[in-house]
């Protein structure tokens, strides 16, 4: 049995299960050793946040004080804690369930210290930021508990679906997220950019990764990124599963959502990493009208501003 299908399995299994999030957990920590702050995931999270923050300073005029919100910030407060340091007021981290513990703020920290300590931070975080360094040096050594360590670092959790927070409108300067739209349901995504929508201040930006590739494709070499693209809607529904569930949008489709939400794309990056192996693949009927050039896309950066 291929990898990518036992994995398909014990997914689907799970997300069957009561418990499914906490047993999915068990599965990343023990099983796959997908929940590991390497350097790789470490330096991948730091470089979407220069770029958010690249995409603040060009198109908005706000380089400090500014209020952020990250969406599917995830298992560790990497981004955040970057923006923190990068000088926003306030940054709101926001997921469909609580991932971050203590112990992983900390983690988080020390990686941090130890790359400024290396003179590898300043790569990632542009800008003046040694009064908060020492900050994060003084939530290091001390003994406080999550909700304590956020605080100092000006992050307020939000935890649930988005769209239901009091946010106050035109109030965020910069919305974010990396690799977090691939799992979110068109429908709900569409909500979800209407709330944005209405919470961006009049000079904001919206700053998104997207990684649009099969996401089995990262543990089994054996299938390429487009392996996915050879279902049926009515096969993947089999396939798929409601822990970690990729809703297949290709690039198009991400563009139509942004229009139809009045969202102006101002700056596209768009990569297609093994474009050559989309020729071996059948394409299902569902993919059929979008050109080759539309389905070899799998790793987009879109920043957006509020059109009229």
């Amino acid at each position: 049995m291929a990898a990518w299908i036992a994995k398909a399995f014990i997914q689907k299994c799970i997300s069957l299960l009561p418990w499914k999030h906490l047993l999915n957990y068990f599965f990343q920590k023990n099983i796959t050793k997908g929940l590991s702050l390497t350097d790789n995931l470490f330096e991948s999270k730091l470089n979407h946040c220069r770029q958010h923050i690249v995409a603040l300073q060009k198109y908005t005029v706000y380089t400090k004080d500014f209020t952020a919100l990250e969406l599917g910030t995830g298992w560790y407060p990497i981004v955040p804690i970057g923006l923190y340091l990068a000088g926003a007021e306030t940054i709101y981290s926001a997921d469909i369930k609580s991932t971050i513990t203590a112990k992983k703020i900390q983690l988080t920290i020390k990686k941090i210290l130890d790359y400024d300590n290396e003179n590898k931070l300043q790569q990632y975080i542009p800008g003046q930021y040694a009064e908060r360094i020492i900050t994060l040096k003084e939530i290091y050594n001390s003994k406080l508990n999550e909700e304590q360590m956020f605080s100092r670092l000006h992050i307020k959790t939000i935890v649930g679906d988005i769209t239901k927070s009091d946010l106050q409108q035109t109030s965020i300067h910069l919305i974010n997220s990396n690799n977090t739209f691939e799992h979110i349901p068109p429908v709900i995504l569409k909500t979800i950019l209407e709330y944005f929508r209405k919470i961006i201040h009049a000079d904001g930006v919206m700053s998104h990764f997207i990684d649009l590739s099969d996401h089995f494709s990262h543990s089994d070499t054996s299938i390429s990124n487009y392996n996915f693209l050879k279902f049926s809607e009515t096969q993947w529904k089999l396939i798929d599963n409601t822990i970690q569930p990729q809703n297949r949008l290709r690039i198009p489709e991400y563009r139509k959502l942004l229009q139809e939400t009045k969202w102006l794309i101002v700056e596209e990056e768009l990569t297609s990493a093994q474009a050559d192996r989309i020729d071996s693949i059948t394409i299902s009927k569902r993919f059929k009208h979008f050109s080759k050039e539309e389905l070899a896309v799998t790793h987009a950066l879109l920043i957006t501003k509020p059109s009229v």
